[in-house]
């Protein structure tokens, strides 16, 4: 998959729970933090493209799973503009800290042009995700649409597990 900054890219794609949990315990051990889960955040954005569009308005996405969140900004036409992922450890799950995060990356996001709003955030977290509700509708100007987890998903479609379904997790390398 190439290199970044002097390390390479290693990818894993679609994979079992079993297979989840064997990689991300072997990455742990062999002190590799895993990175990115934007894979699964393109398959949520995907989902729900049509209600997210329905208005013509730009607007957030936020996803969150037992060990990472995702935030997805789209344009009015339902462009995706910006994605950012980031794993929680149990060092960094505070909800009031992912919260003032994204209202950081919102706010650079539509500050960095002048034609970008985000006039609607919607929330895909489960139970989980109603203390992160809570605090992102402290924050931002509007309150958060809850996403339920398991609207649009058939037993041949995913369990709605955010953390399984198209489970993709990418690690930078040292050489």
């Amino acid at each position: 998959l190439g290199e970044n900054a002097g390390k390479r890219w290693v990818l894993a794609v679609a994979m079992d729970a079993r297979w989840y949990a064997c990689i991300t315990q072997a990455l742990t051990q062999a002190g590799i933090v895993a990175w990115s889960l934007r894979p699964d955040i393109h398959r949520q954005f995907n989902r729900f493209h049509a209600r997210f569009t329905d208005a013509g308005e730009g607007g957030a996405l936020v996803t969150l799973s037992a060990d990472s969140w995702s935030l997805a900004l789209w344009d009015p036409p339902g462009r995706l503009r910006c994605l950012r992922s980031c794993w929680r450890t149990a060092d960094d799950t505070d909800p009031r800290d992912i919260a003032a995060e994204i209202e950081r990356r919102v706010l650079a996001h539509t500050r960095g042009s002048v034609k970008t709003a985000v006039n609607r955030v919607f929330v895909l977290a489960g139970e989980a995700g109603k203390e992160l509700i809570g605090w992102l509708n402290k924050r931002l100007r509007e309150p958060c649409v809850s996403l339920p987890v398991d609207e649009g998903v058939n037993a041949a479609g995913g369990t709605g597990n955010l953390a399984l379904d198209a489970g993709c997790i990418a690690a930078a390398l040292d050489r």
